[in-house]
């Protein structure tokens, strides 16, 4: 499996979010009352929104082919910069944007992957 963290891309821009899904299931009984419990041994799971806004266009590029082939499917390893812990994740979307200041701005959600 590969390593996002071997590109070398500086630390994402302030405002990187960390953000947990959980995937619970509902029981509605009426009368307000409702029954949850989860679905599964791995129902939170981590939802990571970094954003690079000032890459070469060299690392921009290098990034975005290296996500672009594992949009949903193909897991990786990740880093959170906030904390050091490794993290399996696969690429949920990816956005590549190009700055009237000649920069590159990578936007990426990445999403923890629990598959063995």
């Amino acid at each position: 499996m590969e390593d996002f963290d071997l590109l070398n891309l500086p630390n994402p821009d302030w405002g990187y979010s960390l953000e947990p899904e959980v995937d619970v299931q509902e029981y509605k009984l009426g009368d307000g009352y409702v029954i949850r419990e989860p679905k599964g041994l791995n129902y939170i799971r981590d939802v990571f929104s970094p954003t690079w806004s000032s890459l070469t266009l060299e690392e921009g590029n290098e990034a975005y082919a290296f996500l672009k082939p594992k949009l949903k499917w193909d897991p990786f390893w990740y880093t959170d910069v906030t904390t050091g812990t490794r993290y399996k994740v696969i690429c949920d979307s990816a956005r590549l944007t190009y700055d009237e200041w000649n920069n590159t701005v990578l936007a990426v959600t990445l999403k923890q992957d629990f598959n063995p």
